[in-house]
């Protein structure tokens, strides 16, 4: 149960994690940040429920790690692993070492993101179950999501890696890519699914993926769910007005951190990522058709208005979050666009993005009040 997706460039190796978690436990909520509703199995696997529940990535300094399998074995080779780099390891002879026991093989898989005299290197861990590592794999897919998403997953990183090498582009548009499966499918019945969380390691550390807005509507703008994503400091924030929970926070203790060093640091985080949220600040927003599977991508640098849309915290509803969609970016979201000279069979997704372009005039005051009355549509969190 999970998924986990690797693959590095030439400046950057990136990791990916779902959040979804199989256990005897019911689940705390019915639906995950995204909407979707949490599993309970049946047949040989009655009484046990998948659900939206933990943050699967581990930042442990100079490089990052996630793992597929038992939660027990993956969590006893993390600790190894910060125990050896506390002791001055590198990363590689911290993975070799946490690696070692030969009963891992039967119960984890795992990606390291690290570098190697600046160079990105992604090593992965028992993939073909002989508990042997690759050191130097190009991309790499662990646990149990179908092998139809595993080669649509491929398919389209040949997109992404033809696209300027922008670290914090690349890890959006993979989000965007894995995070439109559970849009389109229902996944938390094979253990996969709820928020994907990302981040992406450099010859400089590593760096969690960027403040993202995502908003989840039908082709007639009709209905919108909104989630805002902040992770830092090996802390999730999901910001949701498609569960009940209105937020969900992620979180686990660092290497020898004390009970208080741990909440003090979860609370400042909660609360820096909360004031930017609330003032509708973002990286970047990723908007997904529920009806096609056009998945749209457009970087905002912090900016509240774009060619394609505006977002803002809306003045009229406290703790809501507004959006004017252009009519060009319902277009664009309405449509499968194939490539120039394309006689293939049709495809059914569009992953599009688009970097940040000022408008070319901004709003007056009686402008942004029309469309706060008409146009823009807010969403409580």
């Amino acid at each position: 149960m999970t998924y986990c997706f690797g693959w590095k460039s030439k400046s950057a190796v990136y990791l990916v994690a779902d959040s979804a978690v199989e256990s005897n436990e019911s689940p705390r909520l019915s639906q995950s940040s995204f909407g979707e509703k949490h599993a309970s199995l049946e047949g040989r696997q009655a009484g046990r429920h998948v659900q939206e529940a933990t943050l699967k990535l581990y930042d442990l300094g100079p490089c990052a790690v996630t793992f597929s399998g038992s939660v027990t074995a993956g969590h006893r080779m993390i600790e190894h692993m910060r125990s050896e780099i506390a002791d001055g390891q590198d990363s590689q002879t911290a993975f070799e070492s946490a690696t070692r026991d030969d009963a891992l093989k039967r119960q984890v898989k795992a990606l390291m993101a690290y570098t190697v005299e600046s160079s990105p290197r992604l090593a992965v861990f028992n993939e073909d179950e002989d508990g042997t590592v690759c050191w130097n794999a190009d991309s790499a897919q662990i646990g149990s999501i179908g092998d139809a998403f595993r080669d649509l997953t491929n398919k389209c990183l040949e997109g992404i890696r033809s696209t300027p090498d922008i670290s914090a582009r690349h890890l959006v548009q993979t989000l965007a890519l894995v995070q439109s499966y559970g849009i389109h499918s229902y996944l938390l019945e094979d253990g996969v699914g709820g928020s994907f969380c990302g981040l992406y390691v450099d010859q400089s550390g590593v760096h969690w993926q960027p403040d993202t807005l995502y908003a989840v509507i039908d082709p007639n703008l009709e209905s919108v769910g909104i989630v805002g994503a902040f992770a830092r400091r090996n802390v999730f924030c999901l910001f949701s007005s498609l569960c009940e929970a209105g937020s969900i926070v992620f979180a686990y203790p660092e290497h020898n951190e004390s009970g208080e060093l741990f909440r003090q640091r979860f609370s400042d985080v909660v609360r820096e990522v909360e004031q930017k949220h609330e003032e509708a600040r973002f990286d970047f927003v990723t908007v997904f058709n529920t009806v096609k599977h056009v998945v749209v991508t457009i970087e905002m640098l912090g900016h509240q208005e774009h060619e394609l849309l505006m977002v803002e915290a809306h003045p009229t509803a406290p703790r809501t979050t507004g959006v004017f969609w252009s009519p060009p970016l319902q277009s664009l979201l309405d449509t499968i666009i194939e490539p120039a000279d394309y006689d293939g069979e049709p495809h059914d997704l569009c992953l599009q993005f688009f970097p940040y372009r000022p408008l070319r005039r901004g709003f007056s005051q009686e402008e942004l009040d029309e469309l706060r009355r008409e146009g823009l549509q807010p969403k409580v969190r």
